[in-house]
């Protein structure tokens, strides 16, 4: 009880800081950027806080909460209905940014709430939170993971400077988030394996190689989609900028028909660097590039690291995470087989499929043409149920894919496993938070991050990316049986 209290007057003296000043004492004049690590109460704190002090001082003020996805948005009324007063509803609302996007409405409020304002980097989401696109005269912006990889807070920094940031290390000094031990599971490829990626390898390196030494991936890109052109800044198709390569590597340009003029060395020349040919070249690049990630995403090997993983801690509840759809159903197919209904798998190409009770029979349809027959559930509503079951401890392990990796919340999650990944360090933190929640009957409950990598292959380079800005301690293990809850059980391991 007292850990409340405790985290309440931090996050009193958060919001008193967007009132007043920002981090170096600076006037905020109401306009900020509130930085909490995940699981620090965020959203109570802006409606606690925020916006119900507000509304109960300015009973004709407005306040609008904007966001960047629906189940944000439902999250949002939820909450509000339980912090807000019954007469207060009609002075806030919940919107998803793709809701003024596509009716074209510029709207007008004395309050916005930016939820997740990472995700308003671009610069059309952004145009609803410097001013353009919403009128407003105060605004509070909340995070977990302010810094972008491009550096695209910057633009923030102008109009909602960040006013306060409680860290992972306050967090965890004071209870807030749950202890936890962070590990990186190295996993071995089988033969058939190992020769199958250093083909990948080979075929993706004999077609980059075409390119600059210097980001030819980025040349590959040019040539296919266009860009801006680094001399003039100008934009450019993906043919213009293909024949600007073939002509820097010697392609000479003669009439149709008079090729016969050239030199058999020059033709020889002109029949590799052809503009069509650097073409296909750039094509292989990014073909040879989503194989391997594909291969690396979805190789047997780690298939069944995962699912042992799960098996070990079979009495533990557990998230999967994951950067391939096929992978995320693979490990859900897996874990069912050993035990039905045992997993749930969300992602956003779940294939509609009938569903049974919970006494085992089938959801039938009860009247039409279909009367009597399996009833087939699409994919929105397979998602909710999916959620549903896991959150309501039916289901013991959740297989997700690129999704759920922020603003889904439930407290008994022990174990987060790390499958596959981007380079995006922020996408590690988010996946990261999701075990980190305390669990009220267990507030002492240690956590368990495992981070499932290939040796010896990109996999491990993209982790390093991607765990950059950790500051915590992690442990290399070459084994599922060194995988343990005790913090302090690893002292003859490499740790960074």
């Amino acid at each position: 009880m007292q850990i409340d209290v405790v985290k309440q007057k931090r996050q009193q003296k958060g919001i008193k800081n967007w009132r007043f000043s920002d981090e170096h004492g600076s006037p905020s004049k109401g306009c900020g950027t509130i930085w909490w690590v995940t699981a620090m109460g965020k959203t109570f704190a802006a409606l606690n806080e925020c916006a119900k002090p507000f509304l109960d001082k300015h009973p004709t003020k407005t306040v609008l909460v904007l966001v960047h996805r629906e189940k944000l948005e439902k999250q949002w009324i939820h909450r509000i209905t339980k912090f807000l007063s019954a007469d207060q509803f009609t002075q806030i609302t919940v919107r998803t940014v793709q809701y003024y996007i596509k009716n074209k409405i510029v709207p007008k409020c004395d309050l916005l709430i930016v939820d997740e304002v990472h995700k308003f980097y671009e610069d059309t989401f952004f145009s609803y939170v410097n001013g353009t696109n919403i009128k407003r005269k105060f605004l509070l912006c909340l995070t977990a993971t302010y810094l972008d990889p491009q550096g695209r807070h910057t633009k923030l920094e102008k109009i909602a400077p960040v006013v306060d940031h409680i860290n992972e290390a306050e967090a965890l000094e004071n209870g807030w988030i749950s202890k936890y031990v962070e590990y990186n599971l190295s996993v071995e490829l089988t033969n058939d394996e190992r020769i199958r990626y250093k083909e990948l390898c080979e075929f993706l390196d004999k077609n980059l190689s075409k390119f600059p030494k210097q980001n030819g991936f980025g040349a590959a890109q040019k040539c296919i989609q266009g860009g801006l052109s680094s001399k003039d800044g100008r934009p450019y198709t993906g043919f213009h900028f293909a024949k600007a390569w073939a002509t820097h590597n010697g392609y000479k340009w003669v009439q149709k028909g008079m090729e016969y003029t050239l030199t058999p060395e020059q033709q020889e020349i002109n029949a590799q660097w052809n503009p069509y040919v650097v073409i296909g070249y750039a094509k292989n690049v990014m073909n040879g590039i989503r194989a391997r990630k594909d291969f690396l995403y979805t190789c047997k090997s780690k298939v069944d690291t995962v699912v042992n993983v799960i098996n070990k801690f079979e009495e533990y509840k557990i998230m999967s995470f994951s950067e391939s759809t096929e992978f995320a159903d693979t490990i859900f197919k897996a874990i069912n087989k050993q035990k039905e209904e045992s997993c749930v798998v969300y992602h956003s190409q779940l294939s509609s499929r009938p569903l049974k009770d919970e006494n085992g029979h089938w959801y039938l349809y009860k009247s039409g043409q279909k009367k009597g027959q399996k009833k087939i559930f699409g994919i929105t509503s397979l998602k909710k149920i999916y959620t549903q079951a896991f959150v309501n401890n039916d289901a013991r392990v959740l297989s997700t894919a690129r999704a759920l990796d922020e603003g889904f919340d439930c407290e008994d999650i022990r174990i987060g496993i790390i499958s596959s990944r981007s380079q995006n360090f922020n996408q590690q933190t988010q996946r990261k938070g999701r075990p980190l929640r305390v669990i009220p009957e267990k507030p002492n409950a240690i956590m368990l991050i495992i981070n499932v990598y290939i040796e010896m292959s990109r996999d491990y380079d993209t982790l390093m990316y991607a765990q950059k800005k950790s500051t915590n301690k992690i442990h290399w293990v070459d084994s599922i049986d060194k995988i343990v809850f005790e913090p302090n059980a690893h002292e003859s391991f490499d740790d960074i």
